[in-house]
């Protein structure tokens, strides 16, 4: 692994979760002011229905959505995995979106560079 990858993921991990409980746009996560690194991002269908899944950033401004994953269909009871991670920047926010609601469960961690490293126990 690179030096500049490492440095990258330093900070503190932590976990986020939602119900998409509408239709519209959920906001999963929110960057502070340094940035926010999201490593993983798990999207479940807890039913036996077929709700679609959009991922996307939405812009500091909050006039631009860009698309991680356009919508796609999720089959009963699928688990959409995404390992490739994704960089927001201060004050962008990851963002989900169903077709229908209370169908798909969201969790997934980021790395906060602004809480610094996790100590190790001695």
């Amino acid at each position: 692994m690179s030096d500049e990858y490492l440095t990258s993921l330093v900070g503190i991990e932590g976990p986020f979760k939602a119900i998409l409980s509408t239709t519209g746009a959920t906001t999963l996560l929110t960057a502070g002011a340094n940035g926010t690194r999201v490593t993983l991002i798990r999207a479940t269908n807890v039913t036996t229905n077929t709700p679609t899944l959009a991922l996307g950033i939405l812009s500091a401004d909050g006039l631009t959505t860009y698309r991680l994953r356009g919508a796609i269909a999720m089959t009963s009871g699928q688990v959409y995995v995404d390992e490739d991670g994704a960089r927001l920047l201060a004050g962008e926010k990851l963002v989900a979106q169903a077709g229908t609601g209370n169908e798909v469960h969201v969790t997934g961690l980021y790395v906060d560079p602004s809480r610094g490293p996790r100590s190790t126990p001695a």
